[in-house]
């Protein structure tokens, strides 16, 4: 509980021009989000770029005797959906981190703004 109320105060002295804990509290959350958002865009880019690879071997297997043409239609096929499901994830991913960044980036010119008001004063 003790421990709790520190956090709160220093929090507070953060960010002194918010009145609620819930408006500090979605300023960290944001910043949490972007990290996890970050992270996730990494995996389906990580993702995306080995379909192209599966994608690429295909084709350059496509005249070797030993691979059947038909096994490798089916997997370029399988790879090319998954990398326009990457495509797609990605995309929305992006669009959530520039919505996140926009309300860190208004968070923070408050924060600036405020503090340039106080050494004003």
């Amino acid at each position: 509980m003790i421990k709790n109320m520190l956090a709160v105060t220093k929090q507070q002295e953060l960010f002194p021009f918010m009145l609620d804990q819930e408006s500090i509290d979605n300023y960290v959350q944001y910043q949490k989000d972007l990290s996890e958002w970050k992270v996730a865009y990494q995996k389906y880019e990580e993702a995306a770029n080995a379909n192209l690879r599966v994608i690429g071997y295909c084709k350059v297997l496509k005249d070797h005797k030993n691979f059947n043409e038909l096994d490798l239609r089916r997997r370029t096929e399988k790879a090319n959906e998954a990398l326009q499901t990457c495509a797609k994830n990605l995309a929305g991913i992006t669009d959530q981190m520039s919505r996140l960044q926009d309300a860190i980036r208004i968070y923070n010119e408050a924060i600036i703004a405020y503090s340039n008001y106080e050494e004003t004063s």
